[in-house]
């Protein structure tokens, strides 16, 4: 039997009267994450709304493609998540024992970044909650701690 680590908790927490707010992002997802973080690495003071008092768990979003990574880039969090995850160009797809789909997607020796990866959401969440602490003057509650 195969025990999965669970996520961290992080306790909600409120912004102090020394960090006035100037947006509000609902949803501590991969895209409610990225949209805090860039705001945050842009000086903009940003609150994160989450119900979960975690990253997601379980069996959800896991590939992630090349303009994805890109952006993650521009975010500061490309290197983490390429680091974390699992680099492909091509597939195959059988049905029984017959190759029914075989494919490769574009990619040069000068691509950055991969055209697909594999990553679990809840590793992306992770890692963008990271680099959202490791941001100056952010400020953050529910998942994001």
């Amino acid at each position: 039997m195969a025990v999965y680590p669970r996520p961290r908790e992080y306790p909600a927490s409120e912004p102090t009267a020394a960090e006035p707010l100037a947006a509000v992002v609902v949803g501590a997802g991969p895209v409610g994450l990225a949209t805090a973080l860039g705001l945050a690495r842009r000086g903009v003071p940003v609150a994160v709304f989450e119900a979960e008092r975690g990253v997601s768990f379980g069996s959800r979003a896991i590939c992630v493609s090349r303009h994805s990574l890109e952006i993650l880039d521009r975010l500061g969090a490309g290197g983490p998540v390429a680091e974390a995850a699992l680099p492909w160009t091509g597939g195959r797809t059988y049905y029984r024992d017959d190759q029914v789909l075989a494919f490769e997607m574009p990619s040069a020796p000068h691509d950055v970044r991969p055209p697909m990866v594999n990553i679990s959401q809840g590793v992306l969440e992770q890692l963008l909650v990271d680099a959202l602490h490791a941001t100056p003057g952010r400020a953050c509650t529910g998942a994001c701690g």
